[in-house]
């Protein structure tokens, strides 16, 4: 049956013709609400939707053609490959999960994932954070080191992904200009101290740090009264394809503000479980709310954590 879905005269045939009508109301109700100045072509740019009980993808893949960051749940795991496949190879970037609406997170679960992964540290003998932590500038990325231009297109997605979340801007520096404040450098196993040292100069620091990222990657990040004002990610050149992309996409998004890991929910960016490359239903619910307007920089843990709850509640 799944080989069905995409076919316009088959078992599916009734969601195909309401395909358009489905569009058209979707299109009309968030034009009155949010987006009323994107472009025409485009005009979901940069808005994240979740799709509960999206099938073969039938309306996953015309919201994601109009820019939207598309997530689609199933409890039909035969739906779920039928989808992955058919957006595959239409050149689509959809996260499919077989999930039942049921199995999402619900609030309190999410909301005591946030306080583990905004006021924690991954690193042995550092104090977690007390106060929210976050940029609200641009963010001027440059990257280099050996091998990185083998995973530009990893980069630049998960840059423009965190900016729709985030709401954040990502500008892309060439290696010559200057100002940059977020930085990603690829270096050997055993250059991974000194790429650390180019942004920390306590060595014994650096090497504690390498020690825990078990030789995968690390970042580092600095703030002025709870505003991230620079981060660097220093990747293991030498792990395997797989390894670099999930380190790219869960250091990138640590380094904005959720540094610690949480098996609070899963599967999550912030779950050690298994290596993942693309953000979860539940990791995009965590990064919009520490960027909702409510959450400000240096929000004391104990008021952050009383109105998180609040602004998870809407996101779900």
């Amino acid at each position: 049956l799944s080989k069905e879905w995409w076919d316009a005269d088959g078992a599916f045939a009734p969601l195909h013709r309401m395909s358009h009508a489905r569009m058209g109301f979707i299109r009309e109700a968030l034009d009155q609400r949010v987006r009323v100045d994107a472009p025409r072509f485009r005009p979901f740019d940069g808005l994240t939707v979740l799709d509960v009980g999206c099938g073969g993808g039938l309306l996953c893949e015309p919201l994601a053609r109009l820019g939207a960051i598309v997530t689609g749940i199933d409890a039909s795991s035969e739906a779920i490959i039928a989808a992955g496949a058919h957006a595959s190879q239409a050149g689509l970037d959809i996260d499919f999960e077989c999930a039942a609406a049921e199995d999402l997170p619900g609030t309190e679960t999410l909301a005591r994932s946030f306080e583990e992964v905004v006021f924690s540290s991954e690193i042995a003998g550092v104090a977690p954070p007390q106060s929210l932590r976050k940029w609200t500038g641009p963010i001027r990325l440059k990257f280099g080191g050996p091998g990185a231009a083998g995973h530009e297109t990893d980069i630049r997605r998960n840059a423009a992904e965190l900016g729709a979340l985030t709401g954040l801007a990502f500008e892309f520096l060439a290696p010559n200009e200057p100002k940059e404040n977020f930085v990603v450098l690829f270096a050997p196993q055993a250059g991974m101290v000194e790429a650390g040292k180019r942004f920390l100069k306590d060595e014994a620091m650096v090497k504690r740090i390498v020690a825990d990222s078990r030789g995968g990657c690390f970042f580092l990040s600095f703030h002025k009264a709870g505003v991230l004002i620079y981060a660097a990610i220093v990747v293991n050149a030498e792990r395997p394809a797989d390894e670099i992309a999930h380190c790219l996409l869960e250091e990138m998004t640590q380094a904005l503000g959720l540094p610690g890991d949480s098996d609070a929910i899963g599967p999550s960016i912030f779950n050690q479980t298994r290596y993942r490359s693309t953000l979860t239903a539940a990791d995009r619910i965590l990064i919009r709310a520490l960027y909702d307007p409510r959450m400000a920089p240096g929000l004391p843990r104990t008021e952050a954590m009383a109105r998180v709850r609040g602004v998870i509640q809407e996101l779900r």
